[in-house]
């Protein structure tokens, strides 16, 4: 079995991750929320187009993935 990195390098984002628990979780959502509030993706939006909201949701799950 292979041993787990503490530390991982995303070459896509240019990012260093480091394992602490919990953190990946945390800071994914803070991502999606951060990036939701950004692009103005709102619930007024999911009232007046769901498949609008649900289009930009995707696209911002994927960019925090």
């Amino acid at each position: 079995m292979n041993k787990l990195e503490s530390k991982i390098y995303d070459e896509i984002s240019g990012l260093d991750y480091v394992l602490a628990g919990g953190y990946y979780h945390s800071r994914y959502r803070c991502l999606v929320h951060q990036t939701t509030e950004n692009e103005g993706v709102t619930e007024d939006l999911k009232r007046q187009s769901q498949w609008m909201w649900i289009r930009a949701m995707n696209n911002i799950v994927s960019l925090a993935e």
